[in-house]
This record gives C-alpha cells, sequence and structure tokens, in this order.
C-alpha cells in the first residue's frame, strides 16, 4: 500500500479549516496566555486526524458515486489503491487514537469533537442528499470547529463570531456546490443527489447575495461593543474589513471563472492572492489586539 495513497486518503490540505479553532482564543485576547497556544495548536493537530478520520468514512459510504464523477474516481479508493476494509481500519485508528488523547488533555474539547465526527456521519448518510440542508449542514461544521477552540481555550463565543462563521461557511459551500454542478452538466449525470436540487441560475444569483451578506456581517462583528472593548481607542478593527472584501471579491472571480472550485481548500493552497489577503488580515488583526 503506497504511502503516497495514504496521505491522499486522509486529506491533509483540508486541515487549513481547522485553524478556525484559534478565532475564539485570538478574538478573546488570550492567544498570548502562557501554555495555551501549544495547547490550541495540539488540538488542531488532533482536531485534524478527528477530520481524516471523517474524510475516509465519508469516501467508503461514497465509493461507488465517487468511481461516477470525473475527478473523484482518481482519489484513493474508488481508483482501487485502497481498500474499503484498509481505509475503514485506518479510520478507525485515527479517531480512536485522537479521541483517546483528546479526551485525556481537553476532556470538554474531546466531547465537541466527537460531535463534529457524528455529524458529519449524518451528513454523509442523510443531510447531504437535501438541497439547501446540505449547504447548511457545512456551515454548522465550521461552527462546531469555533465550539472546540472555545472549549479548550476556555472563551465565550460572540454570537456575531458564530453567526459570521455560519454565513462564510455557507458562501464556500455555494461556491462548492457550484463548481460541482458546472461539472456534471459537462459529463454523465449526477454524482450528488442534492444537486437535482439546485439549478445554475440560482447559484448566479446566491452567490452574490451571499457575499454581501458576509461583508455586511463581518462590518458588524467588528464595530460590536463587545468586540472592540479590549482594543485602544487608536485601532479601528472594522479597517479589516478591507482584506475581507478583497478576500470575498477574489472567490466571486475563482467561482465564475474556469477554476475548478469544487475544493474551497485547494483553492487556498493554489491561490496566492487569497493567502496573502489572509496573511494581511490576520496580521492586521494580531497588531491591533496585541501590540
Amino acid at each position: 500500500m503506497p504511502v503516497r495513497s495514504v496521505i491522499e486518503l486522509l486529506r491533509p490540505y483540508q486541515y487549513s479549516k481547522n485553524l478556525f479553532l484559534l478565532l475564539p482564543a485570538l478574538f478573546g485576547m488570550k492567544i498570548t496566555e502562557p501554555g495555551l497556544l501549544p495547547d490550541l495548536l495540539l488540538s488542531v493537530i488532533l482536531f485534524s486526524l478527528v477530520t481524516s478520520s471523517a474524510y475516509i468514512f465519508n469516501d467508503i459510504l461514497d465509493v461507488e458515486s465517487d468511481r461516477n464523477h470525473p475527478i473523484k474516481k482518481n482519489r484513493p479508493l474508488p481508483s482501487g489503491r485502497i481498500t474499503e476494509t484498509t481505509a475503514l481500519i485506518i479510520a478507525v485508528l485515527l479517531f480512536s487514537g485522537a479521541g483517546a488523547f483528546s479526551y485525556l488533555l481537553f476532556p470538554s474539547a474531546a466531547f465537541m469533537m466527537g460531535a463534529y465526527f457524528g455529524w458529519n456521519i449524518i451528513y454523509t448518510l442523510f443531510l447531504k442528499q437535501v438541497a439547501l440542508i446540505d449547504i447548511s449542514a457545512i456551515g454548522v461544521s465550521f461552527v462546531l470547529r469555533l465550539y472546540i477552540g472555545s472549549a479548550v481555550a476556555d472563551v465565550p463565543l460572540s454570537q456575531w463570531i458564530v453567526v459570521m462563521t455560519f454565513l462564510l461557511a455557507l458562501f464556500l459551500a455555494l461556491a462548492k456546490r457550484r463548481a460541482e454542478f458546472a461539472i456534471i452538466e459537462q459529463s454523465s449525470g449526477i454524482t450528488r443527489k442534492s444537486l437535482s436540487g439546485y439549478t445554475l441560475s440560482f447559484f448566479n444569483v446566491a452567490l452574490p447575495i451571499m457575499a454581501s451578506v458576509v461583508i455586511v456581517a463581518y462590518i458588524m462583528y467588528t464595530i460590536l461593543h463587545d468586540t472592540v472593548t479590549n482594543i485602544t481607542p487608536g485601532h479601528n478593527l472594522f479597517l479589516t474589513s478591507a482584506f475581507v472584501i478583497l478576500g470575498i471579491m477574489r472567490y466571486l472571480i475563482l467561482a465564475y471563472g474556469e477554476r475548478n472550485m469544487e475544493d474551497p481548500a485547494q483553492v487556498l493552497l493554489d491561490d496566492r492572492f487569497l493567502q496573502l489577503v489572509i496573511l494581511a488580515w490576520a496580521a492586521t488583526v494580531v497588531v491591533m489586539y496585541y501590540l
């Protein structure tokens, strides 16, 4: 069994999503507390192993439909490079190992990780078969990441950061589904049941609407009293909205272009503009909060 195929099965490029665990501590001004950052990074690693196990279970359940997909058919399971039995063993080992260490180190967060795993199984079996419910379920999975980070850092979540994260996830999920819809129009047929409930016209209207909502929600979040009370008067957090607007517009350009947007994590890894915008946003927030 090639090591490269095993690594591909784990989808490590998806781990960038798990940096959402850091946001509660970042905005709660606790990330510089002694010992907290190593704990957070360790929780990100353990949670990433949990997400890998969830991806593997998803691939096992979807192996037949993935064989009919023009791109996913090349994944380790549908291509036959790894057997379903081997994949199941890897998934069980990852989940049990990461779960045990998480319970020992971060008991409250471990339960949330288990909830995330269970939610993804429910999503794979049922929720992703229904249009609109499927993208909403993706939004919930991102919110669960916030709650895991909140539990590790012992920071209460602002209602607005939960809403903002959910809306951003909806935007990314819409772009993902639009890309999938465009691909199936050029292939042999529907590879995901929920796609039959969508139309290209819907995506073309919904994407810019959701982009606008995300931008407005972020601006509102940055000017709320409970968000900025710990920032000195000269630091205007709302100015970081410029980076959010640039990032959203760049994503729209890619979504409406020729680029394959089926995987937001891969898009982030490949697009230098998005990387620079996110780094600039993160650096500006750190400076405003901590310097």
